[in-house]
């Protein structure tokens, strides 16, 4: 097993520039790879990302590298049976090398029903696709 997690990641690394890659996804984890941006920068991204989707920012360590976000309400992805969604996000930004940064996702998201409960939902993928599809590094 360690062995296949160091090719997938030696497969991802070579393919990047300046882009943004899933490596390894358990549940309700995103690990997203950059390379060919300083770590500064991708810091600097994803703060710039979350102001301009209008996501609170609850808790901000720029020592660690760590951000919490409040919740946010957003529109279910069509075939959901919820009202709404509240979905929140730990992020946490690593330096691995001057020009590879990781990026590690956590998300918690609840649905609102029709008979006014909040619900959990566990599988998150349709909704981690949609905030990671939210980072730009290429600009």
């Amino acid at each position: 097993m360690k062995k296949l997690g160091l090719l997938i990641f030696m497969i991802i690394t070579v393919g990047m520039v300046s882009d943004c890659k899933r490596i390894v996804k358990p549940d309700s984890e995103i690990v997203l790879g950059v390379a060919d941006l300083k770590c500064e920068e991708v810091w600097e991204k994803v703060l710039k990302n979350l102001s301009l989707n209008k996501i609170p920012l609850l808790k901000i360590d720029s020592e660690g590298r760590n951000i919490e976000t409040g919740p946010v309400i957003t529109d279910p992805l069509p075939g959901e049976p919820y009202q709404k969604m509240e979905e929140k996000y730990r992020i946490e930004v690593k330096c691995l090398k001057p020009l590879f940064t990781e990026i590690r996702c956590y998300i918690k998201v609840r649905g609102f029903t029709p008979d006014n409960k909040w619900i959990e939902i566990k599988d998150t993928v349709k909704y981690e696709k949609r905030f990671t599809d939210s980072f730009n590094f290429t600009q």
